[in-house]
């Protein structure tokens, strides 16, 4: 091929993730709300700390209910905090008595917008709730595809940390009424990876008001379900939360990635798996820093098809604004056959074709994972096996071509059977595990960088 034709053929990538963005978004937990019900009986309020890649001067909180209950909203507020204020005594980091610190004002958030994705900031407003509706028809509380519903931008300035802490931190207050919610969890056991090299020292925490009512104006005026750490010193924190994801502006430039994809995508599996921690995730936190921050959100949904996860990247894209997509090529939710994949890939190039020609957005493709359900001795069959080598090499001839396209077989999988892991890469068989993870990061770690030098 004549090199003016490769040249062209590289176009779309060369140069980085453009425009750089100011409007930033941090999701909590994989992007599939969880169907839970409010613990207490009346309202409550449940707090989320968030930490973020770049001081900010307004934000706004996002929602997701694609289930068949309302979530009824109270209030919301957003606090600045120079530290987690943590549990005296706490043995692990980032845990929290529930209170913000440093003296710096918070803002009431409003919903005068009714949920909908405004660039209006608004530090005066009227409705301090909202009932997010349910879809009477999802009968069975399935995960299904969803358009976040955002809060109005709340004025908030973020402060230095004073704990030796880099991330600027925000308390979130929600108060609701009382019935069903659907929730971001914050992982299987966050604490277990807060000390890790897992979340890279970013650390979420969820806590629930032990009197009912509304405290999003006097958090202090409750104690704090889960404010004591266990003997261990770990997992205590662990919860529900109604906040689905926060958006902020940052006060410097920054890179807006976004995952989309199935359970491969989510994050470690199995039995100790956080379910978010995903390669994206940690390769985003190893580069991001306060004068150039890279923020990750998170809508893989494990247990879906594109059906699921697709069309809530689809259906968001335009409130997330992205300068960077990680997508997953190769998913066996959508079923392993040639049509259906060769109809997903096309989905992608599709998505990847109007961010780019959008917002300026450059893609990752997470390659060719194991499946290990494709083998015969898993229920798979030898056509499955033969159409897993196929888009394998699908993607391998995109990655010769300058496309950034990672190989995640030949790093995780068996050396003879790749579309199996190799040892000490899975818990369950099926997901990958934090070894896994870690292995994976570098690699999508050196795409990203790439990307981000061609700016």
């Amino acid at each position: 091929m004549p090199a003016s034709d490769t040249d062209q053929w590289r176009g779309p990538i060369a140069s980085g993730p453009l425009p750089r963005r100011t409007r930033l978004t941090i999701s909590n937990g994989e992007g599939k709300p969880n169907f839970r019900r409010a613990i207490n009986a009346t309202e409550t309020t449940w707090l989320t700390v968030l930490p973020l890649e770049s001081h900010c001067c307004a934000a706004r909180i996002g929602f997701a209910n694609p289930f068949r209950e309302p979530m009824p909203i109270i209030a919301a507020a957003i606090h600045p905090s120079a530290s987690y204020n943590p549990v005296p005594g706490a043995t692990v980091p980032g845990t929290s008595i529930g209170l913000p610190d440093g003296g710096a004002p918070g803002s009431p958030v409003y919903f005068d917008r009714a949920g909908l994705d405004t660039a209006w900031i608004n530090g005066a407003g009227r409705a301090r709730g909202l009932i997010i509706p349910g879809d009477p028809g999802n009968t069975h509380d399935a995960p299904g595809p969803f358009t976040i519903v955002w809060s109005d931008w709340a004025p908030v300035r973020s402060i230095p940390r004073t704990d030796g802490g880099t991330q600027p931190l925000l308390f979130l207050y929600v108060a609701l009424d009382r019935g069903a919610m659907a929730t971001a969890g914050t992982g299987a056991d966050p604490f277990a990876y807060a000390a890790s090299h897992a979340c890279r020292g970013r650390v979420t925490v969820s806590l629930s008001s032990a009197a009912s009512g509304d405290w999003t104006a006097n958090p202090a005026a409750t104690a704090w379900h889960g404010a004591t750490p266990a003997p261990a010193g770990n997992g205590s924190q662990w919860g529900l939360s109604p906040v689905f994801c926060l958006q902020y502006l940052s006060l410097v430039p920054g890179i807006q990635g976004v995952i989309s994809g199935d359970s491969l995508m989510s994050g470690p599996g199995g039995p100790h798996g956080d379910g978010f921690s995903a390669a994206p995730i940690r390769a985003a936190y190893d580069l991001s820093h306060l004068s150039r921050p890279v923020c990750m959100a998170h809508l893989a949904c494990g247990g879906a098809g594109s059906a699921v996860y697709h069309e809530t990247l689809l259906r968001n894209l335009e409130a997330l604004r992205p300068s960077l997509l990680v997508l997953q090529p190769l998913s066996r939710n959508d079923g392993m056959v040639p049509a259906r994949l060769d109809a997903l890939l096309a989905r992608l190039l599709m998505t990847c074709d109007r961010a780019e020609a959008e917002y300026g957005a450059r893609t990752i493709f997470q390659g060719a994972y194991p499946i290990p359900s494709v083998d015969p001795a898993n229920g798979g069959s030898a056509d499955e096996v033969a159409l897993w080598h196929q888009v394998r090499a699908t993607l391998a001839a995109m990655r010769n071509a300058g496309m950034p396209v990672d190989d995640g077989a030949a790093l995780i999988g068996d050396a003879a059977f790749p579309w199996r892991y190799a040892a000490g890469f899975s818990d369950d068989g099926t997901h990958p595990n934090d070894a896994a993870t870690e292995t994976l990061t570098p690699e999508v770690r050196r795409l990203l960088e790439a990307l981000l030098e061609r700016r």
